[in-house]
């Protein structure tokens, strides 16, 4: 079945959007039904094109990294039953971390349509980008607000201001990978709008987490221009090493001057120390199969800490990942990344891409922070994954 450019990138664009957390089905129930029956409906319709598309069955049975998702589904739900915990969830996250490579696989039969999956995904997340901006003017103080410790959050339509932050670098990056591969640079008239909108909402939200990948990633960004790549395998062990240093050895501490005395911050990184031994503690006594999932919205496991009347996330991607699945969860997922870093290399035999340093810099980002489902995180993978595959059956992507 085939798709003119056009349907391609607007299918696309709609068949991404209701997958990315959004508040509004909190505020308003009825809007929340729907989002939820989109996303089973595009899931559907993926499925039907997938049958009847024998180039986007060869995709998927010959692609690794579906496999290896499949593994880590399976490792889920064996952590659940053991655990007792939520199965249903586990079904929820992996409708989430499979769908993006089910989506793509439907237009990986020409190479021109790598780029009309680029484009689809651009304006879908500008989209939403520029309805939570919206929402941000229209509603100062939130579609509704929760109080912790004290703290008031604000809640828009990817969430609060932590949230926020997942979709709307994505937004970035995906720009940025739009630009040069139609024009060959990443300063177009629209690429710059949606960076300065970006910017704008991280400044109204008060993200400072998102600022700092703002930074780093045009950084990256004029590495790659400037052919002075950083090596992925280098980036990969900075990665571990960052995680190991914050969350386990805390070397924050050395710099408590800077970080206490100047930055006028707590030691603890907003109270994360406790929450990670708190997920520490439960990991080493659930190590074979984690304590599996217990949240039917987002997938993540929940902490139950004294200190607080309600559960609360572990606040780092691979700890989330060893409570849900154990150690077997985490090195599938390790094997998945090096997976996505290969993928990388090939597809720098022809030509450059932006998204691998979106994904490091997501990465870095989860070392103090969880993005609930990670379908930003995924829809990056399927992306390289969708390149790689072109470039290996003599498409030009």
């Amino acid at each position: 079945m085939k798709f003119s450019k056009n349907l391609q990138i607007v299918f696309i664009a709609l068949a991404i959007i209701p997958f990315f957390q959004n508040a509004i089905g909190y505020k308003y129930p009825p809007l929340g039904l729907v989002v939820q029956f989109s996303r089973f409906f595009f899931f559907t319709i993926c499925i039907a094109l997938i049958l009847i598309n024998a180039s986007a069955f060869s995709f998927i049975t010959k692609n690794i990294k579906i496999y290896l998702i499949i593994a880590l589904i399976f490792t889920f739900i064996c952590s659940a039953i053991v655990n007792n915990t939520n199965v249903v969830a586990v079904l929820q996250l992996s409708l989430y971390i499979l769908y993006p490579f089910l989506l793509f696989s439907v237009w990986s039969h020409s190479p021109v349509e790598t780029l009309n999956i680029c484009k689809g995904v651009t304006y879908g997340l500008n989209i939403l980008v520029l309805v939570n901006l919206v929402m941000m003017l229209c509603f100062p103080q939130g579609l509704f607000q929760t109080v912790s410790s004290d703290t008031v959050s604000y809640y828009y339509l990817f969430g609060a201001k932590n949230q926020m932050v997942a979709p709307i670098m994505t937004c970035l990056f995906f720009n940025a990978e739009t630009a040069y591969r139609s024009y060959n640079k990443i300063v177009t008239k629209t690429s710059l709008f949606m960076s300065l909108i970006c910017t704008l909402e991280l400044i109204i939200g008060g993200s400072g987490t998102g600022l700092i990948v703002l930074f780093v990633f045009i950084v990256l960004c004029l590495l790659e221009l400037k052919h002075r790549t950083i090596s992925p395998n280098l980036s990969l062990i900075v990665l571990l090493a960052s995680f190991l240093g914050i969350v386990v050895f805390r070397i924050q501490n050395i710099f408590s001057f800077l970080i206490v005395d100047v930055l006028h911050k707590s030691l603890t990184l907003s109270d994360r120390t406790y929450i990670w031994d708190s997920a520490i503690e439960s990991i080493l006594s659930h190590l074979i199969l984690g304590t599996g999932i217990t949240d039917s919205l987002s997938g993540n496991v929940h902490l139950k800490l004294s200190y607080l009347v309600k559960d609360i996330f572990a606040h780092d991607l691979y700890l989330d990942y060893l409570l849900m699945g154990g150690v077997p969860a985490l090195c599938i997922f390790i094997c998945l990344l090096i997976s996505v870093k290969n993928s990388y290399c090939y597809i720098l035999n022809r030509n450059r891409t932006f998204i691998w340093w979106g994904i490091v810099i997501y990465l870095f980002a989860s070392i103090v922070e969880i993005y609930t489902t990670n379908f930003c995180l995924f829809l990056m993978f399927a992306y390289m994954s969708i390149c790689d595959y072109s470039i290996r059956h003599g498409h030009l992507i």
